[in-house]
């Protein structure tokens, strides 16, 4: 439809596969690889190396795979979106990978494995920017949103940002009994994201009585109140019970500088590299796990 290639976010070799090889050769020689973070580009670098006969160990602190799915799957009818990590995660440990869970890597762990190489997908996670008054009680990012650690009820709320993340919050939001307005600064609803599912949420938010105000930049949070600016100068206000940022992701990446130097062989793959969709953070740890030699 849009003159790209078809591509799949959980298999990189869809449709490219005169491109690449069905599998690599087993050459891995049982050189132990280890691998911090089980979502989706970390379970896809852990199947495909210990398909090549490396010793993959995954380091997870969470108690399950899927990394960013975990928040994604708990939007209203989003629960399907975690079945690939489920599903990349059984293939690793068919291919004789080890995942632990429940583990916060540390550089003195790591060395513990002597490994050949350290492969990093500890993801990203939702930008609280140094907009002012953004640190008050009331302003909270989407992750407590969405890890049921927030809950509001019967409140007028602001979600800051229409893309995905925003608009599935937003919709959340208001099946728990809020009154939610969605302020974009570009200027238009849900610039960038797939129509098709942009759309089916926007129906939803409107039917449910949601106000959408595009092409509004958030200056300035005070108590129950959004001061914003529209490119015409104009200056209005809102107010609010509580703001929900939606404005981003940032790398979490703290670990490499950490670990620079512990061996030869250090890699940083998906969200933990740069933001981006599942079919990016798949792709860029399908590229890593098969040029390693």
């Amino acid at each position: 439809m849009n003159g790209k290639p078809v591509g799949c976010a959980v298999n990189p070799r869809a449709c490219r596969e005169s491109e690449m090889m069905d599998a690599a050769p087993k050459n891995g020689g049982h050189r132990q690889i280890v691998i911090v973070g089980a979502g989706p580009a970390g379970l896809t670098a852990a199947k495909e190396l210990a398909a090549r006969d490396f010793k993959v160990t995954v380091l997870e602190r969470q108690e399950e795979p899927g990394g960013q799915l975990l928040l994604a799957k708990m939007p209203p009818l989003k629960e399907k979106i975690a079945w690939p990590a489920e599903t990349l995660a059984r293939q690793a440990l068919q291919e004789g990978a080890e995942i632990r869970y429940h583990v916060d890597a540390t550089k003195e762990m790591i060395n513990s494995y002597q490994p050949y190489a350290v492969i990093l997908a500890t993801g990203g996670e939702a930008v609280a920017p140094a907009i002012p008054g953004s640190d008050a009680e009331n302003v909270v990012t989407v992750t407590p949103i969405l890890m049921g650690e927030k809950k509001y009820q019967g409140k007028e709320i602001a979600v800051i940002g229409s893309g995905m993340t925003g608009l599935e919050t937003a919709e959340l939001l208001q099946i728990q009994g809020n009154r939610v307005t969605i302020i974009e600064m570009a200027d238009k609803i849900a610039p960038g994201a797939y129509p098709v599912n942009a759309d089916d949420v926007i129906g939803r938010l409107k039917k449910g009585g949601a106000r959408f105000m595009p092409g509004r930049k958030l200056e300035r949070i005070s108590s129950n109140q959004l001061h914003l600016s529209r490119k015409d100068g104009v200056m209005e206000s809102i107010a609010t019970d509580a703001t929900v940022l939606s404005i981003g992701v940032r790398s979490r990446n703290e670990l490499e500088k950490e670990v620079s130097g512990c061996c030869d062989r250090l890699y940083v793959i998906g969200d933990a590299k740069k933001p981006g969709r599942i079919g990016d953070a798949t792709r860029s740890a399908f590229e890593v796990a098969r040029k390693i030699q």
